[in-house]
């Protein structure tokens, strides 16, 4: 009897694929322990989506999977995610193909992201301790990639970066009685004057010394109290050109002091649930030029509508949103229906691809004529 069940359980795992492997680090070929891997069947393949670890000696092991073709992915901190048989960082992966039985040992190497250095110094070219720094993508708003700090020989590394053309700045800090600007390398504070360096996967580029330019700064107190109703969590966002800060809070108030600010206009937004959909909220702009406070009393914001003309009332018609601020464009969501909560700002929307339709206008709030010499298909504000 004990002879049948053996034979019984071995003959199991007879038509069931293993696929071992090892994940390493890409220049030296190191292991790569706790790195996360995660197996995922080709859609309409078989099997199922598998997640693992690799062990202390980078090595992982999938078994019991039934014949199909397969993605196979690894991630890890300060890595950049990859997929086996990638011919480049942000290239598709090569499926794997199993049969049954059969058995796969393959090596995923992982990238590194690329790194910024350089140094802060002072006007006789000593370097600045405690400088923070931060790497802005070419684009327009500046969009904010990452931050570090100088050591205390003013010399800093910001890694952590994707391939792209960036700038470096530093950020505002009072020292003392003197204050210094936020400036970019080539000591400028305009964006479009600043030196651009390139970076690229696993390679350092040297942006060599910024001098911050000595100029007035200023701090900024901001607000925001939840009202209808009261007793709710809050989360207040800060914006500028140069990029947002989002905080989120427990209690019904919060407030902070947003300080080393070079003259120029910011926002402020608030935002809480309320006890129906609807959201509260508030939003201001200001052109900051001294030491300043605002105060947001969050309100309950009424409902957005859509009309959708030229549709069955039948059809489902998903809408895109997103919010806009002065750093940008963020939060990408999808809406169905005609009501949405939103809370008060700048926000932009677009259709959904529908089958056998298209955008053929576009008319906002206050206006009801359709923009037919715009691009209605694509974002509108």
């Amino acid at each position: 009897m004990h002879k049948w069940l053996l034979l019984a359980l071995a003959g199991s795992t007879l038509h069931a694929a293993v696929i071992r492997g090892a994940v390493v680090e890409n220049q030296t070929g190191k292991a790569l322990s706790r790195a996360g891997v995660i197996l995922e069947p080709v859609p309409g393949s078989g099997g199922t989506r598998m997640m693992g670890h690799t062990d202390r000696f980078g090595f992982f092991e999938f078994a019991g999977e039934p014949a199909g073709m397969y993605l196979l992915q690894a991630s890890r901190a300060d890595f950049v995610t990859a997929q086996y048989g990638q011919k480049r960082w942000n290239s598709a992966g090569k499926p794997l193909v199993l049969t049954d039985s059969d058995t796969q040992f393959v090596t995923i190497r992982m990238l590194r992201f690329g790194s910024i250095a350089g140094t802060v110094v002072d006007e006789n070219d000593v370097g600045m301790p405690e400088f923070e720094v931060a790497a802005y993508l070419n684009t327009v708003p500046p969009q904010l990639a990452a931050r570090a700090s100088s050591d205390d020989h003013g010399r800093y590394r910001i890694y952590g970066l994707l391939p792209g053309n960036y700038a470096v700045r530093t950020v505002g800090k009072q020292m003392d009685d003197i204050g210094y600007k936020p400036t970019y390398s080539r000591e400028t504070d305009v964006f479009d004057q600043a030196r651009m360096v390139d970076v690229e996967i696993e390679q350092q580029a040297e942006m060599g010394n910024v001098h911050p330019l000595p100029g007035k700064l200023f701090t900024l107190t901001a607000s925001v109290q939840a009202i209808d109703p009261c007793c709710v969590p809050v989360t207040m966002t800060f914006a500028s050109e140069m990029g947002r800060q989002i905080i989120h809070s427990e209690a019904d108030f919060v407030s902070r002091v947003f300080s080393g600010l070079p003259a120029g206009d910011y926002e402020v937004f608030g935002e809480a649930p309320s006890d129906t959909a609807a959201l509260q909220g508030d939003y201001q702009r200001i052109s900051v030029g001294k030491d300043s406070a605002i105060s947001l009393p969050m309100r309950k914001a009424g409902m957005v509508s859509f009309r959708f003309d030229g549709v069955p009332l039948t059809a489902e018609v998903r809408v895109l949103a997103r919010r806009k601020d002065l750093a940008g464009t963020y939060g990408d969501r999808i809406l169905t229906g005609n009501t949405a909560a939103l809370a008060p700002g700048t926000w932009e929307f677009a259709l959904a691809p529908m089958d056998g339709y298209y955008a053929s206008g576009f008319s906002g709030s206050g206006n009801y004529v359709f923009r037919r010499n715009q691009r209605a298909e694509g974002w509108n504000e």
